[in-house]
């Protein structure tokens, strides 16, 4: 008589570890980014920031210096780190940020936009 098998595959028993093992990889991925997200967010603001502060400086609009910028963008990271401002606050400069910059260029009613809503928020 022929054997009969019992239990699963080889390929299967490999192919669900894997599955497991990518599984607890994702959740812990989401629990690492849930526990450090103000971390995050004030990593990613200060990486965005630094990229818009060049842009902005390079399409200065009339009455509106480097220093101002400078000012600006430096007290709003003080207040990020010093969780001054909302959350909310962040994610509407951060989605203003992004449509002015689907372009890739910045002009000077754009700058002057930004940095309007950068003074609001700081002051």
């Amino acid at each position: 008589m022929a054997e009969e098998k019992k239990g699963m595959s080889k390929g299967c028993m490999i192919a669900l570890i894997v599955a497991g093992v990518i599984a607890v990889i994702i959740i812990a991925l989401g629990i690492v980014c849930y526990v450090y997200q103000d971390q995050l967010v004030e990593w990613g603001m200060e990486k965005s920031l630094g990229m818009i502060s060049a842009e902005m400086k390079a399409n200065l609009p009339e009455g509106i210096t480097e220093d101002d910028i400078d000012n600006a963008i430096n007290k709003f990271k003080q207040m990020i780190k010093d969780k001054k401002i909302e959350t909310t606050e962040i994610q509407t400069l951060a989605v203003k940020i992004q449509e002015v910059m689907e372009d890739k260029k910045l002009d000077t009613s754009e700058v002057r936009e930004i940095f309007e809503d950068l003074k609001d928020i700081v002051d």
